[in-house]
């Protein structure tokens, strides 16, 4: 099943990364058919969003970007992410994320 991001839970998480990560980090990207497990709790009438966490090195996303290359995805057997800095900010968004969600 095609996976859905629940527009209202979507803009009350963005607002809260933006707030901790800053504007300029939390980018709104255009929709692609993507297919995960994730879709199966829309099915079951739970709210979600699914959201991106960058793992490249800002100067090679940089080069990638200037010459128009596309980087290797998850899944991909050559994506390389930046360890340290990508598992500081998925634990950030997720943390961030959890506590707007049980302040309600």
């Amino acid at each position: 099943n095609a996976t859905y991001n629940d527009p209202e839970l979507t803009k009350r998480l963005v607002a809260a990364l933006r707030g901790v990560l800053g504007q300029a980090n939390v980018i709104e990207v255009e929709p692609t058919m993507v297919f995960e497990d994730f879709a199966e709790f829309n099915l079951a009438g739970i709210p979600s969003a699914d959201f991106w966490v960058g793992a490249v090195e800002p100067a090679k996303f940089a080069a990638a970007q200037q010459s128009g290359t596309d980087l290797p995805q998850l899944h991909s057997s050559t994506w390389n992410p930046d360890y340290m800095p990508t598992l500081k900010t998925a634990m950030t968004v997720e943390t961030t994320e959890l506590l707007e969600l049980l302040r309600h």
